[in-house]
This record gives C-alpha cells, structure tokens and sequence, in this order.
C-alpha cells in the first residue's frame, strides 16, 4: 500500500484556477482566467494523498502515477501537483533549467523538421497524427572530473610514396566539467543524448516553481551508474584533443596504437540537474514514433519512416552518377589496351603469350571489370548511408567534444619520446 503524502497545490488568487508555468513569459497562468503571477504571488496549499494512486482535487478522478513521478499532470482535467517530498534528501535535485520553449514552439518545430525530410512517405505529412504531447522534466547526472593520459600516435605524413612514419609520444591531463548523462529508465539514452548540448548558463538552483503543467521525474538510475557511459566520451574527447593537437601541416595522419595508449577517469563530482524535454508521440500507418524535443533550444530528435521506393531511387540515381563519371575512364583504358595491344599477340592463344605481355594483356581487363564491379558496390553503400543519416538523427553520443560540455582544460606534460609499452590496452 502507497504511503500518504503531502502535495502541493498551486491556485489562481483571483478564481481558484488551477497554475501552470508559462514557458514563454516565464510565470505561473490560471488555466481558466488566464491571469498571470510570481511564484510568490500563487496560492499553494497542500493536500494529503497517495501519489502512487492520488485523487485530482480538481475534478476528483482517480489517477495512478509510476512511483518516480514527483509532478503529475491529471490526464483528465490538465490540473497539475507537485511533491516535494519525492525529491527530499538524496533525490533532490541541485540545479532545474526552466522551459523556455513552449508547447506550440515545440510542434512546430517538430513539423519544420519533418518538412525538410525527403525520403519521407508521401501520405506521412497528411495521415499522420500527433497522440500526445508531454512536457518533462527529466533527471540528468553532469559528471566533473579528470582524465590522466598517456597517448602514442602513429603519425605520417599522407604521402603516396615514400611515406614517412614516426611514434609520437604524448601525455598530460584533460579537465571535462559538467559532461552529462540521463538518469531515467524510462528515457532512451540515445534520444537524450540526441538532444544535447543544453545552455548550462541557464542553470538555477532548484526550485519546484517551475513544475506545474510538466511531469517531472526523480532519477532511477544512480550517478555510479552513469559512470561507464560518462568514462567512454570523456576518453574519447582526451584522444580527439590531442590528436588534433599533434597533427600539423607535416604530419596530416594520426592513428592511437591501442597497445601503447591509456587513458584513466577520475570523477570528482557529481550534480543532479532536471533538464526539459518535450516528448511528442506521433503514429503512423499502426506504428508509433517518439519525437524528443529540447524544452530549452528546441532541437529534434526523432528517426522517422523511410519511403523504400524513394530510397531505391535515390540509391539507383547515385550508382547511375557514379557511373557515368568512371564510363570515359573505362573507354579510354579499353581504347589504350586495344591500341598497345602486341601485334603478335593472339587473344585466342594466351598460351603464346609472354609472361611480360600477359601482364598487360590480362591484367588491365582485370583491372576494368573491378572499377565496373567496385564502383556500383560502393555507389550503393554510400546513398544507402545518406538516406538513412538524412532521416535518422537519433544516435548515441560516442565523445563529449560533439557537445557544450561546459569546461576544458588541456596540458602536455612532454612531447615526444621513444616507444613505451603500458599494460592499459585501451583505446579499443
């Protein structure tokens, strides 16, 4: 059985109204008079009810709610309660960005995005239908600490020929400040990523002001939790930084020998902050596609249908590209191998053929059909990489360096030295 707890109800000084918080004018507005006010100014009482299946005060329906749900919006009324208790002691928050991006502005900025789309069915745009659309605040870890590393690139210098290598040891520290990852179950980790970077500038100190008209979560994973997916960007940021640093106009090529390299994560801190996020569901055609959209910047996550007919299109179009350009490439060799041809030589007879003409006899044929075999083939890997990158932006972050991750700070302690075999066999 749930326990009791108190809620916070916020009402309109003026009728009674229910409050939700105006992304727009930054204010709490009566649903019903539309008056605005302060959070100072709002009527707040407080009611004792069971969250894990709570009465709406405002029209009595019975509503049940996950037990991680700290703001819950009835869906029957649109009336809005707080729990403050939910988010007591170790759950509490340190830091809320407000929403700045309203509900209208976040359609439509999901309809912009589906507009520039054009692998999309055709019936999309008009059979389509928006199901719900939910404004929530979603528990996110932001992760400050230090990376230790000790790098050791193979660098050359992009010469075809007579190409010139050399190791090139580096080692230092890279400072990363508040590198965030989600702490929801009920959130994909790659559409929260998708919808980075957020302004930290816009972080305040957390308030429950904000939350009527938007649900609100507590985290269900922990910050220890968080630490694998944190340790792998950061990694990965320290091993881009400092392979741009050792690459110059000499040395173009630099590739991390796994066997001599490592990096270690040292975390130092850890915040809690609750980040906004318009989640909008949206069915097609008997399937349903989740479309995140940040409540800060409104930024659109979403991997949408791909029509297959305009796909084939698009990928018979580019091989027909690509190989129109090699087809005067392939006339000209077969015209210079009928034109140098050995006059001795017979095409039905290779026996007869010497071993230096062979080479030329058959090799530059052998060399024609692979462009004629190869260029299709990769024509068609590339336009098939195109449309599915055109129409699917939801992807799980690899390196914080993709993003604002608020601070960075990064020194080489010596540049270079001799090869150094380290236990570490990271990168992989």
């Amino acid at each position: 059985m749930a326990n009791t707890q108190t809620i916070e109800v916020r009402k309109c000084p003026a009728c009674g109204g229910s409050l939700r918080y105006d992304a727009r004018l930054s204010t709490l507005s009566c649903v019903w008079c539309g008056s605005a006010y302060s959070a100072e100014e709002a009527e707040v009482k407080t009611i004792s009810t069971s969250l894990d299946g709570f009465t709406c005060p405002e029209c009595g329906a019975q509503v049940c709610v996950d037990e991680f749900l700290a703001s819950v919006t009835c869906p029957y009324c649109g009336n809005n309660e707080v729990s403050p208790q939910r988010f007591d002691g170790k759950f509490e928050p340190d830091y809320v960005i407000p929403f700045s991006v309203t509900k209208k502005q976040a359609i439509d900025n999901y309809r912009e995005h589906v507009a520039q789309k054009g692998y999309l069915p055709d019936s999309f745009v008009s059979d389509s239908r928006i199901v719900s659309v939910q404004g929530t605040y979603v528990p996110f870890w932001l992760k400050d600490g230090v990376v230790d590393f000790d790098f050791t690139f193979i660098l050359d210098d992009g010469k075809i020929r007579d190409t010139t290598y050399m190791d090139f040891r580096t080692e230092g520290t890279y400072t990363y400040s508040r590198v965030p990852a989600d702490g929801s179950r009920n959130m994909a980790d790659d559409m929260m990523d998708s919808l980075e970077p957020y302004d930290y500038a816009a972080l305040e100190p957390f308030t429950t002001d904000c939350m009527p008209g938007f649900m609100a979560e507590r985290y269900s994973v922990g910050p220890k939790e968080v630490n694998n997916r944190i340790e792998r960007r950061v990694k990965n940021s320290a091993l881009l930084a400092c392979k741009d640093d050792v690459t110059d106009s000499v040395w173009i090529h630099a590739a991390a020998d796994g066997s001599r390299s490592r990096a270690v994560v040292h975390h130092v801190s850890s915040k809690q902050a609750l980040l906004p996020v318009w989640l909008i569901v949206v069915e097609f055609a008997g399937t349903r596609h989740l479309v995140g959209v940040n409540g800060q910047t409104g930024k659109v996550a979403v991997n949408l249908p791909i029509d297959e007919g305009k796909k084939k299109k698009a990928i018979t179009k580019q091989i027909v590209i690509d190989m129109l350009i090699f087809l005067p490439l392939l006339v000209l060799l077969f015209v210079l191998w009928r034109l140098f041809l050995p006059s001795n030589v017979s095409l039905h007879n290779l026996s007869r053929v010497s071993t230096s003409n062979m080479v030329y006899v058959v090799g530059l044929p052998i060399l024609m059909l692979l462009i004629l075999v190869i260029t299709p083939w990769l024509a068609y890997r590339s336009s098939k990489r195109k449309v599915e990158a055109a129409m699917q932006n939801v992807a799980e972050a690899s390196d914080a360096l993709d993003f604002d991750i608020g601070g960075l700070s990064f020194t080489r302690k010596d540049r270079r030295k001799g090869p150094k075999q380290v236990k570490d066999n990271w990168p992989v």
